[in-house]
């Protein structure tokens, strides 16, 4: 073991950013906040509601639990509060995807149906 030396020494400021996340997923998207889909889980009826920033484009998209596209709806310019109804009763018991791309950027959620 060799001999301790002292020597000259640097000073750092590390930074950290504390980041909260919402427990159902992540609160904000792009310019979409507030997103949820609900209820979940459902025996057939779903609400997906979110607010838009800015106006957007949106699409909504039913998904099988391997990425299929099984349903579509599209919203021109979007604005402020957002509700839209899927009906996902003639779909198996089982889980599937929400997935809603925006302009700004996308997000989804998964959803059981029973």
């Amino acid at each position: 073991v060799g001999l301790y030396q002292s020597g000259e020494t640097e000073d750092y400021l590390v930074t950290f950013k504390l980041k909260q996340l919402n427990p159902n997923g992540i609160s904000e998207v792009g310019d979409l906040g507030n997103i949820g889909v609900y209820p979940n889980p459902t025996s057939g009826r779903v609400y997906v509601g979110l607010t838009a920033q800015d106006k957007t484009n949106l699409r909504i998209q039913t998904l099988s639990i391997t990425g299929a596209v099984l349903d579509e709806k599209q919203f021109n310019a979007v604005h402020g509060s957002f509700v839209t109804e899927l009906d996902l009763a003639a779909y198996a018991k089982g889980s599937y995807f929400i997935k809603i791309l925006s302009d700004k950027g996308d997000y989804i959620r998964r959803v059981v149906v029973e």
